[in-house]
């Protein structure tokens, strides 16, 4: 069987089967869905070495004799769901900021460990990682604040002051990843509450921050999406790719020409911005052009390399290249 990868983008097909060569085809069943991941990876084995973990990008679903498509756990993956350790009295995730801030609930960090707990749902079949994923997403769905400007949005209710960030404050790879999460949690279960708060969420990306939401437009009229949308407007790279992340998951299982319209935003954004965040022997974790860590390095080596899987732009691979030679040096 010869395999094709396309991604529709509008009336756009990209297909990158000269690129990427399937190399393992897995089908199982969990409970009522048949499920079917496949694996890639490229020619260059140097390429794949740099993401250091298998990269699944397709995960599909099979309901009622249609496949979903999902671009694939994410880069990297978010982990084992028991190197999670704290919880509330209720079973869900908060992040122990310790003597700074304590505990607190952290949409991101929600959003990340119901991501994992789905990742290993679709690896293991396991109910009980299905019922630990679908109770952060209702989470998410009962936890998201509708603004003034009718869309929905998720606060950070501590500030944060390197990027002088006040309580309460959003973020659109907090939007996004919930996204991800809301729109999995659609297809696992039919419940329609899951796809109206994706909706709602997608509100965020069309709005300034100054609006409410995470939007904010250069000088040259460039449109990013604010990790951290407050007054310093930092553009923060990673959490700018994974809101974009969960713009094109919605896109995927809704056909939404606005999610792929914001998504392309941010695409052309970062074809022309990307080169800003070069050192020249290292890559900045913001525009405020403070340098990004090892981690965040390679998590950005990372990114690139699933975008350009998406996206086809050879750009972002090229890139993702360049940077991960600087660890080489």
């Amino acid at each position: 069987m010869t395999w094709k990868r396309q991604i529709m983008t509008g009336k756009r097909q990209i297909t990158t089967r000269k690129r990427l060569i399937p190399i393992l085809i897995l089908k199982f069943i969990v409970g009522s869905l048949s499920v079917r991941v496949v694996h890639y990876h490229t020619f260059c084995k140097r390429k794949s070495e740099y993401l250091g973990y298998p990269v699944y990008f397709y995960t599909f679903f099979k309901g009622e004799g249609q496949y979903v498509g999902f671009p694939g756990l994410y880069a990297p993956p978010s982990g084992n769901p028991l190197s999670w350790k704290t919880f509330d009295k209720y079973g869900i995730v908060m992040t122990d900021y310790r003597l700074i801030f304590g505990k607190q609930y952290n949409p991101i960090t929600i959003s990340q460990y119901a991501l994992a707990n789905f990742n290993y749902y679709v690896s293991t079949g396991k109910k009980q990682l299905k019922e630990e994923f679908l109770k952060h997403a209702d989470w998410l769905v009962e936890h998201q604040v509708i603004t003034p400007n009718a869309f929905g949005v998720w606060h950070y209710n501590f500030n944060w002051e390197a990027y002088q960030c006040h309580a309460p404050w959003i973020s659109a790879m907090a939007q996004g990843q919930a996204i991800s999460v809301l729109v999995r949690a659609y297809v696992l279960t039919n419940e329609k509450s899951y796809l109206e708060t994706a909706r709602f969420a997608l509100g965020a990306f069309e709005h300034s921050v100054d609006e409410g939401g995470v939007r904010f437009t250069d000088l040259d009229g460039n449109i990013f999406y604010l990790e951290y949308a407050c007054e310093s407007h930092p553009c923060v790279l990673n959490g700018f790719i994974f809101s974009l992340y969960g713009l094109y998951d919605y896109y995927q299982i809704t056909g939404s020409q606005n999610a792929l319209s914001l998504f392309d935003d941010g695409i052309r954004t970062l074809k022309v911005r990307l080169k800003d965040y070069d050192t020249s022997d290292w890559s900045y974790y913001d525009l405020l052009r403070r340098k990004a860590s090892e981690a965040y390095h390679r998590l950005h080596c990372q990114l690139l390399f699933k975008l350009y899987s998406i996206t086809g732009e050879r750009q972002f691979l090229d890139y993702a290249e360049k940077w991960y030679s600087y660890l080489e040096k």
